[in-house]
């Protein structure tokens, strides 16, 4: 179909022209002969006419040839209409899962957290440590998995803490370290996280932005997301002291674990990080979706700090626990 009508747009094209061209003769002929005024008149009104006419059919056949040009591309347009709908079918089937995955153990070790303060055990309170950590495995390993997908590059997420509960702790001298990383980034990134004698980093808000961004009471943000960090590192705009950061992520996503306390204060249990190279970070719906997570992590995180001062007080080791307590800043 689109063929014939290319076709014969074409042809009625070329006798538009060929009338045009003999309209023009006929008129000259007209008026270099001598036949009388009143008769030339009326033959060049008619070619005047003629001509009109025959552009308005050139015209009209243009217009009509480029819409059913146009035509012919409704098929790649709903193909990829198609590919971006499964696409969203894809994320909110992932999606649901994983938020399912993640409320679901989460509820059961919540609740086990409630029952083992009300009637402390040590055989419990062990079991109960261990199941935080393969909570902490499965929330991060469905984070890494749905903001993979989301952003169509292989993501990092880390959980970090801070020094919250130290005397005299205020937002400005607050140190951070990292808590858990996902199985994923973890043999990639865990060198980041150690010192040469094999303690763990501890930062000072003022070593990443993100942080200090976050926390300062001089900000109004209280999310940090950027698509291209390296780009506001050479600006003066970003800072990170973890040594070779540029070679792990270019882009980040940092959500406080956190609760208002009053119109001037916040309390800071962490923060909740997703990081790649690609991007597609800096956006609504994943600064959403993280601080809704994140939301779910401050009161999960305020029972474990009881559990872990209770099992220090037992005497009863566990390397995470041990981890979250400590906070000999040697850097």
């Amino acid at each position: 179909m689109f063929r014939i009508s290319k076709i014969f747009a074409i042809l009625s094209g070329i006798a538009s022209l060929l009338g045009f061209g003999v309209s023009i003769v006929f008129t000259y002929s007209a008026l270099t002969s001598n036949i009388e005024s009143e008769f030339k008149d009326i033959i060049v009104l008619l070619s005047i006419s003629m001509t009109i006419l025959l552009f308005s059919v050139v015209f009209i056949f243009a217009y009509y040839f480029k819409e059913v040009e146009n035509l012919n591309y409704l098929p790649k347009e709903n193909l990829s209409l198609k590919i971006d709908l499964k696409r969203v079918e894809i994320l909110v089937k992932n999606m649901s899962e994983y938020i399912h995955n993640i409320s679901h153990y989460y509820r059961n070790l919540f609740l086990q957290i409630e029952d083992i303060l009300k009637e402390p055990d040590d055989k419990n309170i062990k079991e109960t440590l261990e199941l935080f950590d393969k909570f902490l495995n499965t929330l991060t390993s469905n984070l890494q998995s749905f903001f993979t997908l989301f952003t169509g590059d292989n993501c990092a997420v880390t959980i970090k803490v801070t020094n919250y509960n130290s005397p005299n702790f205020t937002l400005e001298n607050m140190l951070v370290k990292t808590f858990y990383r996902d199985p994923i980034s973890y043999r990639k990134r865990k060198k980041s996280d150690y010192l040469p004698n094999a303690n763990i980093k501890i930062y000072k808000i003022e070593d990443n932005t993100a942080f200090k961004v976050i926390s300062s009471p001089k900000w109004k943000n209280t999310t940090y997301l950027c698509d291209d960090l390296r780009k506001r590192w050479e600006n003066g705009e970003y800072e990170n002291k973890t040594y070779g950061w540029m070679n792990l992520y270019n882009a980040t996503a940092v959500v406080p674990i956190a609760r208002r306390i009053d119109d001037t204060s916040r309390r800071i249990l962490g923060f909740l990080c997703v990081d790649n190279f690609a991007g597609n970070l800096a956006n609504s719906t994943v600064e959403n979706f993280l601080s809704g997570i994140a939301d779910m992590l401050y009161p999960l995180f305020h029972k474990y700090e009881k559990l872990v001062n209770l099992s220090n007080e037992r005497g009863i080791f566990n390397e995470r626990a041990k981890a979250f307590s400590e906070w000999n800043y040697s850097n």
